[in-house]
């Protein structure tokens, strides 16, 4: 099965969660500015357009999308903030009813007053991975748990390493769907995710910015390089 048939699949799921009356409520759509949460917004935006085409008044359930600003990704962070702009001028002129919410860590949790100030240590190790958990998890999930959203749409993927699949695994209850989560992409490969960007694109615009950035990719919290895709073969 090549990306163009997981898409279509990835798209009927879309449409399908969507216009369910049986599970009623907002949907949370996580955006990194990644490439997996691209694809997988990108897939949500265009399903939305297509049953708009079809369904002018159908458009009922809102969505956010909702991003973690760290102020420390010097490098990702203006080509994601490039994307909003875009992203915004979707929105607006399609009329969708997508919320944008930018979420960030207070002030006694931010990266100098933890680093400076509790003198933790940089996170440069798979053991001392704190920036993330710290500065993008924990406020998105606090803003999640405000917003009470019926599903939260994700862009984890099954081939991404043996601890990510064994991860979607354990909380799967069917192929697309943990309990609360909606994984669109969850079958796609590396390969599938890169040749829906090159050849599709994205809903709001080309994905060249973005593939360059994964040439020059950072670590943690855009602290350290290290090569874009490492620890996933290709498929």
């Amino acid at each position: 099965m090549d990306y163009k048939q997981k898409t279509f699949i990835a798209t009927g799921e879309v449409l399908k969660a969507y216009t369910d009356e049986t599970r009623p409520g907002p949907w949370v759509l996580a955006w990194s500015g990644g490439k997996d949460s691209s694809v997988t917004a990108s897939i949500v935006f265009n399903a939305m357009l297509l049953y708009q085409k079809s369904h002018p008044d159908g458009l009922n359930r809102e969505i956010y999308l909702t991003t973690a600003q760290t102020n420390l990704d010097f490098v990702t962070d203006p080509l994601k903030q490039s994307e909003l702009i875009k992203i915004k001028k979707l929105i607006e002129e399609q009329k969708l009813p997508v919320k944008i919410v930018e979420v960030a860590a207070p002030i006694e949790k931010s990266f100098m007053y933890l680093v400076l100030g509790r003198g933790y240590p940089l996170p440069k190790s798979r053991m001392n991975r704190w920036c993330t958990e710290r500065l993008k998890i924990e406020p998105s999930q606090k803003e999640h748990k405000a917003i009470k959203p019926a599903l939260t749409i994700t862009g984890v993927r099954l081939s991404e390493s043996a601890e990510r699949r064994n991860n979607i695994e354990n909380r799967q209850v069917s192929e697309f769907f943990s309990e609360n989560e909606f994984m669109p992409i969850v079958n796609f490969t590396l390969d599938d995710v890169w040749s829906y960007l090159v050849r599709e694109g994205m809903a709001w615009g080309d994905a060249e910015a973005l593939g360059q950035l994964y040439k020059e990719a950072t670590g943690e919290c855009g602290l350290r390089q290290r090569k874009a895709g490492a620890g996933e073969k290709k498929r």
